[in-house]
């Protein structure tokens, strides 16, 4: 995995006025692209492909990621690495220029070897796609694959630090940061930061899982997504409740109540008769709810479990915490592909969350499938 920081060169002395149409032409390019082509000999490439704009130039950052398939097995990575070009029009014709070098061994053997002013493709843009003319990529059968626009990216695997600073700035983020969450105060272990456009209520974010491999300590795997809108709700507290999926199932059922010795509920819990299954009837637990205390008294986490052969196994197991003033910070549920990971924003000591985000992790990287902010509309 690479993760130096890339120095973009230093180009200021050949900057001249750019005339009206090449910049909007440049400007209408810049975003987020995708493309992913299976090769020959079992393998498949994935490109993602930012066009920023910085410093009155447009400058483009391809990720190339070569997978594998092996023994029928799902696509496993065999290279990736990042390559930096600037993006310029001339004569017309709209090129990607190479301007670091690129020759190390192993991109030789996957990608080719190009040099700094290397001309590495053109680019055409249409309504549906980016029309690419490849020049200089090594790579079978690359000559028909052209770029896909992606308005709202769902979710994008970052390799380095100076791709979480051009996802931003390709996203509009940059410096615009609402909230940062550690799970460990060294900035080791994941975290998750959420940046957000109040006027346009629209955001990005990066999550990061910090992964323990052999020979090479901890090492940070990043991705990035969008936050395409934001939904409006009032605050509800649930804490004692018993909701399952917008059910209260205290409604539906009668609930066993235990207390501890200081009175404070510490376990809720319906049994009945499973039906419906090819070994049923019985009777089995249908829904419970544990709570656990600090030694101060005050609540720190509750763990939910739902009978899934009534609930369905989506959410049947919940696991929500809470901060010092007894906030609720952080929320894990069940889902049969992964799971949805849940944070809850507040200004400064005010008890009720300003925000809310839940984070689907459905593949190797996170994607937020709900955002919400907490107004009372």
């Amino acid at each position: 995995m690479e993760t130096d920081v890339t120095i973009i060169p230093d180009l200021s002395s050949e900057l001249a006025a750019e005339s009206e149409t090449e910049t909007v032409l440049l400007d209408s390019l810049t975003g987020y692209y995708i493309r992913g082509k299976d090769l020959p000999d079992d393998r498949r490439i994935s490109l993602d492909f930012f066009i920023f704009k910085e410093e009155n130039r447009c400058y483009g950052y391809m990720n190339m990621i070569r997978y594998e398939h092996i023994e029928e097995q799902e696509y496993l990575e065999d290279f990736e690495v990042r390559l930096l070009m600037e993006i310029r029009e001339e004569q017309d014709v709209i090129q990607a220029v190479c301007v670091e070098d690129f020759s190390e061994p192993d991109h030789k053997d996957h990608f080719g070897a190009y040099q700094e002013g290397d001309l590495l493709f053109t680019l055409e843009m249409d309504a549906d796609e980016l029309h690419v003319s490849w020049e200089k990529f090594r790579i079978d059968d690359l000559e028909d694959i052209n770029f896909f626009p992606d308005e709202h990216c769902l979710s994008v695997r970052l390799i380095s630090q100076r791709d979480i600073e051009i996802f931003l700035r390709a996203r509009g983020m940059e410096g615009k940061l609402l909230f940062r969450y550690d799970a460990d105060a060294s900035g080791l272990e994941d975290y998750l930061e959420v940046y957000y456009d109040e006027e346009k209520e629209t955001g990005a974010g990066v999550y990061c899982s910090a992964v323990p491999i052999e020979d090479l300590g901890i090492v940070p795997y990043y991705s990035g997504f969008d936050i395409a809108d934001c939904g409006h709700k009032k605050w509800e507290d649930h804490r004692f409740d018993v909701i399952h999926d917008g059910q209260d199932l205290l409604e539906v059922y009668d609930f066993d109540k235990e207390y501890n010795e200081n009175g404070q509920l510490i376990k809720l819990e319906t049994r009945g008769v499973i039906e419906g299954w090819a070994d049923s009837p019985y009777e089995d637990t249908i829904a419970r709810v544990a709570y656990f205390y600090r030694e101060d008294g005050t609540l720190e986490r509750r763990e939910c479990y739902y009978n899934d052969r009534v609930f369905g196994t989506t959410g049947h197991l919940q696991q929500y915490y809470y901060d010092e003033q007894e906030r609720l910070d952080y929320a894990y549920s069940y889902i049969t592909h992964g799971g949805l990971q849940a944070y809850y924003i507040y200004e400064g000591d005010c008890l009720e969350p300003t925000y809310y985000i839940r984070l689907d992790f459905s593949g190797a990287c996170a994607y937020a499938d709900y955002f919400v902010k907490y107004d009372g509309e």
